[in-house]
């Protein structure tokens, strides 16, 4: 199903994000804004992902452009032209609603997306992260990873 495409530059909008902590708290987290490679990004998280995406010397372009997915408006985050699909970036593992507007962007745009939760980097420089893939190709994996690791390497 074919989606409305907006470019919408400058979008600027804070928010407050929803978090878990490793002990199960839940709460809400003011999303600190980060400037990296001339991009002001809405959060640090964003910020560590281009230096990732940069570190695989991949080109990146950040919130490039809007979509009007059966109504409801999104922005990707992450744009890579290198690999031909769109990126989006979460801290906690996604709601039921991320993972469905995911889907219509993939579905939308003819664009694989992939849904990156957690950190690029940590302490023990191990993976920290979730990989979900969604593909127009093959709509009835989508929430799947396409990587052997899966769940990423813990």
């Amino acid at each position: 199903m074919p989606c409305d495409f907006v470019y919408r530059p400058g979008l600027w909008v804070s928010g407050v994000l929803p978090f878990k902590s490793k002990l199960g708290r839940t709460g809400n987290m003011q999303a600190i804004q980060t400037t990296y490679e001339g991009y002001r990004f809405r959060s640090r998280l964003e910020a560590r992902w281009a230096v990732f995406l940069d570190s695989l010397r991949t080109r990146w372009s950040y919130e490039v452009e809007g979509f009007n997915l059966q109504g409801v408006w999104y922005l990707p985050d992450f744009w890579v032209a290198d690999w031909n699909v769109w990126i989006e970036i979460k801290g906690p593992p996604a709601t039921e609603e991320e993972l469905n507007k995911c889907h219509l962007l993939s579905e939308g745009s003819r664009k694989k997306v992939l849904l990156l939760s957690g950190e690029p980097w940590t302490d023990q420089d191990k993976n920290n992260y979730d990989v979900t893939l969604f593909t127009p190709e093959n709509p009835d994996h989508n929430g799947t990873s396409g990587w052997e690791f899966g769940q990423g390497r813990r």
